[in-house]
Formats: structure tokens, sequence, C-alpha cells
């Protein structure tokens, strides 16, 4: 699955190469863990912080074109 979110990932050329990194290891996280979907609990789960998912969150990424 990783993979596959990569090379979309690689295709969309308004996606810099840190948000990137984020969205994949973001997807791999929600995939992994079930419940409610907090900074806190997503902290648990992966190797980022609540800060760090806080900060990502707050920056636009375009999902319909991911999809």
């Amino acid at each position: 699955m990783e993979s596959i979110v990569k090379t979309v990932l690689r295709s969309m050329s308004n996606v810099n190469k840190p948000q990137r990194t984020f969205i994949a290891a973001l997807l791999t996280t929600l995939i992994v863990f079930q419940g409610k979907a907090t900074y806190r609990n997503m902290n648990r789960y992966s190797d980022m912080s609540e800060k760090r998912f806080s900060r990502w969150y707050s920056r636009a990424f375009d999902f319909a074109l991911f999809n």
C-alpha cells in the first residue's frame, strides 16, 4: 500500500517532498490503528509528535487530486 501511495504522490507536481513524507506516514498510521483519530492517538502509533500533526493538518492538500 505504501508503494502505491508514494507513486501517486510523486506524480502530483504540487506536493513537495516533506508533505509527501507526511501524507505517506499519515495514511500508514490511519490504517494501523483503530478508534478515534486524534493527534494524541496518532502520536501513539507513529513516530510523529502531536505538534507535527497539528502543523501539517493546517496546510492544504488536494485529496480529490490524490484520489
